[in-house]
């Protein structure tokens, strides 16, 4: 498991990314089970929309997950 804060600027703390996650630690953290777990990306026209994305992969367009805190 991995926990990851908005400073991180990862797709699992992106609102654009479709993978699984979970908010712990009263919204401040967000948990993946794993680094290595993928999710659609849904950021609109950029190279990267539609592809399956890692959880600690990063891009430029990155925009903080609405129930992040």
């Amino acid at each position: 498991m991995a926990d990851y804060t908005k400073s991180h600027k990862l797709c699992c703390t992106c609102s654009c990314w479709g993978g699984p996650r979970k908010l712990t630690n009263n919204g401040r953290w967000v948990n993946v089970k794993s680094i290595t777990d993928k999710g659609k990306c849904q950021m609109p026209r950029t190279s990267t929309t539609n592809m399956n994305m890692g959880a600690a992969n990063t891009c430029k367009k990155w925009d903080k997950w609405g129930p992040l805190t």
